[in-house]
């Protein structure tokens, strides 16, 4: 069985997947990491390269192949404080590393089936911190602009409605050129594809309830059910009707 764990801020997929994915990019930091052996991944020269495990940044394109294969990927919003702390530690020279195998020694496979299999999400949560080494210590983290704050606390506790531009702007107090641009500035892309990606992920947890693609596009604010499965293929590199044809393979658990 595999299996999907959704944090607010974070999120596991262990398993295999059959799924082919395609070059996409997304604003999620994302490790992906062979259990058994390597996946293969496609590098700038057009080759397919075999990895081990890979460290990605936010927004940058990416295409890997581990059809069949076990593997573990984790995804972490970097504006959270610990995507600030993986981003500012890993991926500030380079978007995309080898994870070091120092980190990789900290993998335990077994100790995170354990923690999914009891549900023990703290556990898990506490695991996947540790594999990156996460210390608070003296980090130095990011002071958000307190407009942006509202901004994006309005988007995700509205994120099922329409929202536009100009009910942003009066959240925030800002003209609509002054939000946009610090909106960018801030988050680090344009305030339309950050509600897309969260309407996506809101998508994906109603397709997993068994609703049909017509009704998760209403449910989620897209125009049609075309325009949610090109979101899907650009963001995610795949089909929502080939991730719901695996569904019933995949254990989606949503912690609190």
């Amino acid at each position: 069985m595999n299996h999907l764990i959704i944090w607010k801020e974070l999120s596991l997929f262990t398993g295999s997947n059959n799924t082919s994915i395609s070059s996409h990019k997304h604003p999620m930091i994302q490790l992906i990491v062979s259990i058994n052996d390597s996946f293969l991944w496609r590098g700038a020269s057009g080759n397919w390269i075999k990895r081990k495990a890979i460290l990605v940044a936010p927004n940058h394109q990416h295409e890997c192949n581990a059809s069949g294969q076990e593997i573990l990927i984790i995804g972490i919003d970097p504006e959270s404080i610990f995507g600030q702390f993986v981003y500012n530690q890993y991926l500030l020279s380079e978007p995309l590393i080898d994870l070091p195998p120092s980190n990789l020694e900290k993998l335990d496979i077994n100790n995170i089936t354990r923690y999914i299999n009891d549900s023990n999400w703290e556990q898990l949560y506490d695991c996947i911190k540790s594999l990156f080494k996460f210390k608070l210590g003296n980090h130095s983290f990011k002071n958000r602009d307190q407009r942006i704050t509202k901004v994006l606390d309005f988007i995700i506790n509205n994120i099922d409605t329409k929202i536009t531009t100009e009910i942003l702007m009066n959240v925030s107090y800002l003209s609509e050129s002054r939000l946009l641009h610090l909106f960018k500035q801030e988050i680090g892309l344009p305030i339309r594809n950050y509600i897309l990606w969260h309407r996506l992920q809101l998508a994906f947890k109603e397709l997993s309830k068994g609703h049909s693609l017509t009704e998760v596009a209403y449910l989620t604010g897209f125009s049609d059910q075309s325009h949610l499965t090109r979101t899907f293929v650009k963001t995610i590199g795949a089909t929502p009707s080939s991730l719901l044809k695996n569904s019933k393979f995949i254990q989606v658990s949503f912690p609190l």
